[in-house]
């Protein structure tokens, strides 16, 4: 049965009392993934902290932005049939994700901070010119550079982007949730979340639910989560959200239809301001569909980035 953010609300906040006294360790996550990715994983000093990202493959290349709470692991699914099909991959984990560090200071998490990292990424590379793939803020982080850095884009895919407005229920913005968070999160929470965010929540895994638990061994983690959803929502990013019709270069929107963190009729809405987008909706699909239903997503990715 589906999950609903109502009830995924209501698991997090109650459902941990009975969890708190059996928290589950992490296991060993994907060894595939970890034994393949580690010798292209990389890191670059961003104004005092580490920006961890994987380059992989050769040939055009593509930036991979994930979503909230996410990491580069969430391309996991997609990485084959794109270095498959000739392209460079170069997947980053966003300031205070993943492998990444968490910006000190005065940093604030703000859709014009992290997508700066990216940018700052794509310079040290070399970058005049790419690609790039986002999914969820990360398709945020995607729309507002093709608006601020005119000219860098080639193409683009956005993936159940944050478009338009903030998800309606945002839980780490509630009162205490930082505290709550760290006594009663935990592995069963990113079960219950990625189930909430699959169609089908039976295809979550023990090694997804191990390799997104990851990142909570970090004790600043959920403070940074939570500095994302206060102030990721900048003045930045509700002039984007007024901007989609100055983008001219080709986009691939992709929405799961099952998806209810994001309702579908915000794909058709990006769809309809942009003049140069094909819109895909995948059917039978949640949130995160280039890992659910990667088997009908990868093939939209090769033949759109293969058209030129």
């Amino acid at each position: 049965m589906k999950w609903r953010y109502p009830l995924f609300l209501f698991a997090l906040l109650f459902l941990g009392m009975g969890f708190l006294s059996c928290r589950t360790a992490i296991g060993p996550g994907d060894r595939v993934w970890s034994r393949e990715a580690h010798p292209f994983s990389k890191t670059l000093d961003v104004d005092g902290y580490s920006l961890h990202y994987i380059d992989v493959g050769s040939g055009e290349p593509v930036v991979l932005v994930h979503g909230f709470a996410e990491t580069a692991y969430s391309w996991h699914e997609n990485v084959p049939a794109l270095t498959g099909a000739g392209f460079r991959l170069i997947m980053v984990d966003q300031p205070g994700h993943g492998r990444s560090g968490a910006p000190g200071g005065s940093y604030a998490y703000t859709l014009e901070n992290q997508a700066e990292a990216v940018v700052k990424l794509t310079e040290h590379l070399g970058l005049l010119r790419f690609n790039i793939i986002g999914h969820s803020t990360g398709g945020s982080i995607a729309l507002f550079i093709m608006l601020n850095h005119p000219g860098r884009v080639q193409q683009a895919v956005v993936i159940d982007p944050v478009c338009f407005k903030p998800p309606a229920v945002q839980l780490l913005k509630i009162p205490g949730m930082e505290f709550l968070a760290n006594v009663f999160g935990g592995r069963w929470s990113v079960r219950t979340g990625l189930e909430d965010a699959y169609y089908d929540g039976c295809r979550v895994d023990d090694a997804l639910v191990d390799e997104y638990s990851r990142p909570l061994a970090r004790p600043e983690y959920y403070r940074t989560l939570i500095s994302l959803e206060k102030e990721f929502y900048s003045p930045g990013f509700h002039t984007m959200t007024e901007s989609y019709g100055q983008i001219q270069v080709p986009v691939l929107i992709v929405w799961g239809k099952e998806d209810t963190w994001l309702p579908e009729e915000q794909g058709a809405m990006l769809h309809g301001h942009m003049e140069n987008s094909t819109l895909q909706v995948i059917e039978d699909c949640g949130h995160i569909p280039h890992q659910e239903c990667a088997d009908r997503v990868n093939p939209l990715l090769v033949k759109f980035f293969q058209r030129f």
